[in-house]
Parts: structure tokens; C-alpha cells; sequence
């Protein structure tokens, strides 16, 4: 099995519990308005560049291929700080809309929905930017992506959260394709695979995901009075906080494994196509634990529900498996 099929299942084994945390934080205002969420994630995001400091120790081989190391990051130019702060906003903006359409709707609804729209539109970037051919079943794998959202949107979705869920997917297709663009056209490395572009690439990302945020709350007064409107305060509002950094720090570790995966996969499309084993497993979690779905999460599950989901999600995980043969 190649190591970019490796990484991209831990990656999305990681991603299924952290929808499921995502859901918790989110509902009933735990961490206030998607906005305040995204910008805390963002943040935490940004302060990865910490583990780039693993990289003064004397570590082994084997755990170079994961890790960045600050010793390794050289200066962008003008063209790659132009990709990364692409990057920062696509990133920043994928995941407000991402909560807000959490926060209003199933996450077992929502993510696969994203995810299948994310694909096409990232096929078709990577086809218009890098010239990739087209995968051999795309116009099928196409029409059951399309057609597993839109029985989901159907039964489901409001109209603000379907525009929330196309706007989330599209920046989340921007994001991907920057990636691979600073792996590839802007690279920092005459070697794309290098262990200076991987480096550069991860801690200069981190800082654009720190400083969009500040950026927003600083020209945007709507953004800034969301901050300033937080309904928690002291004890609650650290305990919260607390339970924010414990899931990005998985999604942190979600994180290295997609832009290893992104990196040295022939297409960025294909990392996006392993995301049919996500919502199986996110399915799977919410249905053993219906108890804890149904109080915590706001998500009930009766027949009719259960068969409206397996449908939808199979429709979208044969999607993923036609783009990936």
C-alpha cells in the first residue's frame, strides 16, 4: 500500500471524531457563534508551528518524514506569501461556514455533503491548474457524489445552510489546490519533496492561519462585536477552551497527515477521495452511541432517519470509490 493512502486513512479516521466533537462544541452555544469557533481553531491551527520546533532535537529518520523542523524553513517570496495568505483565508473561511452549517443541521448530514462537493470542485481546479486527467469513471463518480448531497440537502437542509455547505466547500477546494500549488508551481524547494518544502510550507500556512483571523476582527466590525458578544465568561468559558485544544490537537495531528498525504500524491484530488471512510465511521460512532448522539448532539436516528443516511452516505462513499479506481 503506498504511504499516501496510509496517511490519508489516519487522516480521515482523525476527522470523523473531531465532527463529532465539532458537533458537541457547538451546540447550544458551548463555544459561542461559529465565528468565535472558527477563529479559535484557526488560532490553535497557527500555534502547530511549535511542533516545528521538534526539529532542534536530534530525532530519527523516520520521524522527519512526519514532522516539520524549524531548522528547515526558509523565507517565502513574494508569489508563495501571496499562496499562503490564499491559504489562511480559504482555510479560515472553509471552516465558519463548515460550523455555522454544523451548528444548524446533522453533522452526519453535513459533512458528507461537503466533502462530496469539495471533490468535484477540487477535480475540477486540478484539472483547469495542474492539467490532470480526468479520472476513468468521473462523470459516474460525479453523478453519485451530486446525487447523495442532493438527497440529503433534500430531506434536510434549510436554504441558508445548503448556501453555507456550498460556500464551505468551495473554500475548502481552494485550500487543497493552494496546497498542492505551493508544493508544486511555488515550491520552496527545487525538490517539491523535500524536507525544506514540507517544512516551509506547514509553518508558513500556520502563521497565515493565525493572522487572517486577527486581520478580520481588526478591519470588521461585525466580526469584532461577535467576539465581544461571547456569552461565556471564567471558569465555563477556560473549561470550553480547554476542550477546544484537545480537539484540534487531534486535528492538528489530522493536519500533518493531510499535507503529507497532499504533498507526495500525484493529484491533491485523490487525498479528498479517501473521505468516503469518514462519514462511515462517523456514521457508525453515531449509531452506537445514541444516546449520547441524541442528548449531546442533537442528533435522533428513527427508521426513517437511518435509512435517509445509510442511502445518502452510500451513494457518496460509491462516488468516492469510482474517483478512486
Amino acid at each position: 500500500m503506498q504511504t499516501w493512502i496510509i496517511l490519508a486513512l489516519a487522516w480521515q479516521l482523525i476527522l470523523a471524531l473531531v465532527a463529532i466533537f465539532d458537533k458537541f462544541l457547538v451546540h447550544d452555544k458551548r463555544v459561542g457563534s461559529p465565528f468565535v469557533f472558527a477563529l479559535l481553531v484557526t488560532l490553535l491551527s497557527g500555534f502547530g508551528v511549535v511542533i516545528s520546533l521538534a526539529g532542534l532535537l536530534p530525532l530519527p529518520e523516520w520521524m522527519k518524514f512526519i514532522f516539520p523542523s524549524i531548522t528547515a524553513v526558509v523565507w517565502p517570496s513574494p508569489a508563495q506569501m501571496g499562496i499562503v495568505f490564499l491559504i489562511g483565508v480559504a482555510n479560515f473561511f472553509a471552516l465558519y461556514f463548515l460550523f455555522f452549517s454544523v451548528k444548524k443541521a446533522h453533522v452526519s448530514d453535513v459533512m458528507p455533503a461537503v466533502s462530496a462537493i469539495t471533490s468535484v470542485v477540487s477535480i475540477f481546479l486540478a484539472w483547469l491548474i495542474f492539467h490532470e486527467t480526468l479520472p476513468a469513471h468521473a462523470i459516474w463518480a460525479f453523478v453519485f457524489l451530486i446525487g447523495g448531497t442532493a438527497y440529503i440537502s433534500s430531506f434536510r437542509f434549510k436554504n441558508k445552510v445548503i448556501l453555507a455547505i456550498l460556500a464551505s466547500s468551495l473554500f475548502f477546494a481552494i485550500n487543497l489546490i493552494a496546497t498542492k500549488t505551493l508544493f508544486t508551481i511555488f515550491t520552496f524547494d527545487s525538490d517539491p519533496n523535500s524536507y525544506t518544502s514540507f517544512s516551509s510550507s506547514f509553518v508558513w500556512t500556520r502563521v497565515a492561519y493565525m493572522i487572517v483571523p486577527i486581520l478580520l476582527i481588526i478591519f470588521m466590525k461585525p466580526f469584532r462585536d461577535d467576539v465581544k458578544s461571547h456569552p461565556h465568561r471564567g471558569k465555563k468559558l477556560a473549561g470550553n477552551f480547554a476542550l477546544v485544544i484537545l480537539n484540534k490537537t487531534l486535528g492538528g495531528m489530522a493536519a500533518l497527515f493531510n499535507l503529507k498525504a497532499v504533498q507526495i500524491a500525484a493529484n491533491p484530488a485523490w487525498v479528498q477521495s479517501m473521505s468516503g471512510l469518514q462519514y462511515v465511521l462517523l456514521f457508525s460512532f453515531l449509531i452506537s452511541f445514541r444516546k449520547f448522539s441524541a442528548e449531546h448532539l442533537g442528533e435522533t436516528f428513527d427508521r426513517k432517519d437511518l435509512f435517509h443516511k445509510f442511502t445518502a452516505i452510500t451513494f457518496i462513499v460509491i462516488g468516492f470509490v469510482l474517483l478512486f479506481v
